[in-house]
């Protein structure tokens, strides 16, 4: 049967949800770009590409090459529990949040390619230089090469970045116990004089 099968192409078929690959135990490419089905004029909201989570759980350890480009993907989280990428094309879908980018980067440790162009996220200031040190295998995003020049610098104002949360964290912890000292000093000394 199709235990074999090492690749899928459903490419334009108009699927608004993928579901039973959970036997395909060698897919290591799958390819589902343009899904979104024609959307008739009346409807003002279009139904949504999906994919069912128990076949991405199945195809976790194997599926090295996913294309899921112009399918109106929102969110990415279904697609970072694919742990074994290493090509990752979600070109073109509605991906707006920043954070989420890099949550999918630090899931997916042997990432070495990812295309997010045309998506609401690749647009916003910081979009790269922020989302470079998360990837610790990627050497490709958006099409353009990351040099171990830029990947060392960026990961230097990363940890920079990081470095100054870490110190306004704690100034702001010692603020509030001085604050919070100087409150039970102001209680305990209004209760002093009213004995």
């Amino acid at each position: 049967g199709r235990r074999g099968v090492t690749r899928e192409d459903f490419g334009g078929n108009h699927l608004s949800r993928m579901d039973a690959l959970g036997t395909l135990t060698r897919l290591e490419g799958l390819h589902v770009k343009n899904q979104l089905p024609e959307i008739p004029p009346e409807s003002k909201e279009p139904d949504r590409f999906t994919f069912d989570a128990a076949s991405l759980k199945s195809l976790a350890g194997c599926l090295r090459v996913l294309d899921a480009s112009s399918n109106g993907l929102a969110s990415l989280e279904q697609v970072s529990m694919l742990s074994s990428l290493t090509s990752l094309d979600l070109s073109n879908n509605l991906v707006s949040d920043l954070s989420e980018v890099h949550r999918l980067l630090q899931s997916l440790p042997r990432l070495r390619v990812l295309d997010m162009r045309g998506n609401p996220v690749q647009k916003l200031p910081n979009y790269r230089k922020s989302s470079v040190p998360f990837g610790q295998s990627l050497v490709t995003l958006d099409g353009r090469d990351i040099s171990p020049v830029e990947k060392q610098s960026l990961a230097r104002l990363h940890a920079k970045s990081k470095e100054r949360e870490s110190s306004d964290d704690h100034e702001a912890e010692e603020a509030m116990r001085q604050m919070a000292g100087n409150a039970y000093g102001s209680l305990s000394d209004a209760g002093a004089r009213r004995r």
